[in-house]
């Protein structure tokens, strides 16, 4: 069982709730796309952001059935629509943990061999995709922040 956890921590001060967002993290076989839950696909989502939650922290999980061709995690933070979020941080960031566990392989019993493909990433690769999409959540929370940010004369 493949399982994936985000967890999402707040600055320690300041009133950062936001009532309308919401903190998406899927799990998707190879055989899947975006968007699309297959069968060993999974999908966890928190809303209203920090707004009922006083410990400062929102974590999703999700565990979904390990693809024989590989997986992938998607993490995803929408802002409400009057961007409140972004208002509320005034250019502070937010820090995005990701946790990812796979079941160790059973003695005895090999995997198959992966033939690699054009664009497919080896198993040593695991914690570059979690750095890269780290990088991105934390371009999707900073750039809000950064547009709304005030013109300096």
């Amino acid at each position: 069982m493949l399982s994936a956890t985000a967890t999402l921590v707040a600055p320690p001060a300041g009133d950062v709730s936001a009532p309308g967002s919401t903190l998406t993290l899927d799990a998707f076989g190879a055989g899947s796309q975006a968007g699309t839950l297959a069968g060993n696909d999974a999908t966890d989502s928190a809303s209203n952001l920090f707004a009922f939650d006083p410990s400062r922290t929102i974590t999703v999980s999700v565990k979904a059935q390990p693809s024989q061709t590989g997986n992938s995690v998607r993490v995803a933070l929408h802002d409400s629509p009057d961007k409140q979020l972004a208002q509320k941080l005034a250019g502070r960031s937010l820090a995005l943990e990701l946790l990812f566990r796979l079941p160790p392989a059973q003695a005895g019993r090999a995997l198959p061999p992966r033939t690699p493909t054009a664009g497919s990433a080896s198993s040593n690769d695991v914690s570059w995709g979690a750095a890269i999409a780290a990088l991105v959540v934390c371009a999707v929370i900073a750039l809000p922040a950064w547009a709304s940010r005030p013109a300096r004369g």
